[in-house]
């Protein structure tokens, strides 16, 4: 469900707001993100008289996870600020704040403790920030006796993320491609998750896995499975996307670069192409399904059922993911209903099915 993960990314970016302030709680550094800025005369954000915001967070540098403000209100010409963390229904945090001299000084109270802060106006971003603190340890080294190759897991501190790089066994310029590839898919990953809060103190990210699929001399396959609470829905989101690379070139496969069912495939782009996708919604869409009910030996029609989700229809074929395996290329279905997408029905369509319809270009022979 590569689309439901992108939210992930795409959503922080939302709930991020638009000025970041550095200073200390007593003697603990901190980041705080408000929606608004008293620096700036007549932000539209901010109001003269009494008014409160949501989305704004702070972070402890020691920390980086995202603690949620639930309330800021704001008075005094946008110079006083009171802002809330509340947990449960209970105020758990306070900050008593004033803008003075381009900086906040006040109270930060918990429990009985009272403590000064200070904060200045910063121009970094915030993913910029938490990006310098990440800490990245080698965790294991898994061994393949049978490629005689190495993986070696990687795991960031903060998050406990963990994921695999190339070690030894694979060649030097496959590794100098992919592992820095990994590297950023790691941080990215490392920093949605920091971002991800569901509700004030926890983290919204329940699951993040990276999982080795396929692996050959040739091929590696690998998933990314991930659930999160931090869209605010009663019931978690979640999602598993996959890659296909190869071991040679480092080259990233779409499926195009293993199937084609045209004579000349349009040439995909990211401005609208008509082309492109009647090929995927309708020529691909079809022959797609047609094998993979063959597979399964399931008659090519609709079947009905007391939910609204139906493999047999072709627009849940046009947007689907797919993964390399030892045995073919397998299909996972994704069905969207009013507010998030679901999982559907997966497929394995074997390289026996497959094989009238490999790109010539592909340089690895179907087994069968």
């Amino acid at each position: 469900m590569k689309k439901a993960l992108i939210l992930i990314t795409l959503l922080t970016k939302l709930l991020t707001a638009d000025t970041m302030w550095q200073g200390t709680i007593g003697k603990s550094k901190i980041y705080l993100s408000l929606p608004c800025d008293p620096s700036v005369k007549n932000d539209k954000k901010c109001s003269t008289a009494s008014k409160y915001f949501f989305y704004g967070h702070y972070f402890y540098a020691s920390s980086l996870q995202n603690i949620i403000l639930s309330k800021v209100f704001v008075t005094k010409n946008n110079l006083a600020y009171k802002i809330q963390v509340i947990n449960q229904g209970k105020i758990e945090e306070e900050f008593d704040l004033t803008y003075k001299n381009q900086q906040f000084k006040g109270f930060w109270s918990h429990n009985g403790k009272k403590l000064l802060v200070k904060l200045k106006k910063i121009k970094k971003i915030e993913d910029e920030i938490k990006e310098k603190h990440l800490a990245f340890k080698r965790l294991k080294v898994e061994k393949i006796k049978s490629l005689k190759k190495e993986l070696v897991w990687i795991e960031e501190k903060h998050t406990n993320l963990k994921m695999f790089r190339l070690g030894n066994g694979f060649n030097a310029k496959v590794r100098n491609k992919l592992n820095p590839l990994f590297d950023k898919m790691q941080t990215e990953e490392a920093l949605a998750i920091l971002g991800c809060s569901d509700g004030a103190y926890n983290r919204g990210m329940s699951a993040n896995d990276y999982q080795v699929v396929y692996l050959s001399n040739d091929i590696l396959s690998l998933s990314h499975s991930a659930s999160w609470y931090c869209d605010g829905l009663a019931h978690p989101s979640f999602g598993t996307s996959y890659k296909v690379f190869d071991l040679h070139s480092g080259k990233k496969y779409e499926l195009e670069d293993l199937v084609t069912f045209a004579k000349k495939v349009p040439k995909k782009s990211d401005e609208y192409n008509e082309k492109w996708y009647h090929y995927t919604d309708v020529i691909r869409a079809k022959k797609l399904r047609e094998l993979a009910f063959k597979a399964q030996n399931k008659p090519l029609k609709a079947m009905p059922s007391p939910d609204t989700y139906d493999p047999y229809d072709l627009t849940h074929w046009s947007s689907e993911d797919w993964v390399y395996t030892s045995k073919g290329i397998e299909i996972f279905l994704n069905f969207c209903e009013a507010d998030r997408c679901f999982r559907g029905d997966s497929f394995l369509i074997p390289f026996s099915l497959l094989a009238p319809y490999k790109n010539k270009a592909f340089p690895y022979e179907f087994k069968r």
